[in-house]
């Protein structure tokens, strides 16, 4: 099953995200940074980034992975539409390569929701158990 459910936190955004594949887990997360970052979004012209990530574990390759979408959004102005397709391989490094789409933002048809200051390793753990991926991911706002 994949997707993803608030949890309880005291100050910031917790959310637990579950999927089949970890490259399925890296789209819920995606997904559950857009739902926490925007209000509304309404779909208009996309367009194709391509992302390229190298971490020493699973875990800050997604949060690399958020960031830079978090980094898109803040500094760029470009809104993380969908993920085409991403693959997550492992060496001696992790290495995600990933084809995004985005668009520009717009007040009129984009609404921000929190402001996410940063995605955080705390209480991130990916586990990996009956064929199902699973982690917490908090949202520093």
């Amino acid at each position: 099953m994949n997707g993803y459910r608030h949890l309880d936190h005291p100050a910031d955004i917790a959310m637990l995200i579950s999927a089949d594949s970890v490259e399925d887990l890296f789209i819920a997360g995606a997904e559950a940074w857009k739902e926490s970052a925007l209000e509304s979004f309404i779909p208009e012209s996309t367009f194709e980034l391509h992302i390229n990530l190298e971490s020493i574990s699973i875990e800050e390759l997604l949060v690399d992975f958020l960031s830079e979408l978090n980094f898109n959004l803040y500094a760029r102005k470009l809104v993380y539409s969908r993920v085409k397709m991403i693959t997550i391989k492992k060496n001696t490094l992790y290495r995600a390569e990933a084809a995004v789409y985005f668009e520009d933002f717009s007040p009129a048809r984009h609404r921000l929701k929190n402001e996410i200051k940063a995605v955080t390793f705390h209480q991130m753990n990916i586990e990996h158990k009956n064929n199902s991926y699973s982690t917490r991911i908090i949202f520093d706002i």
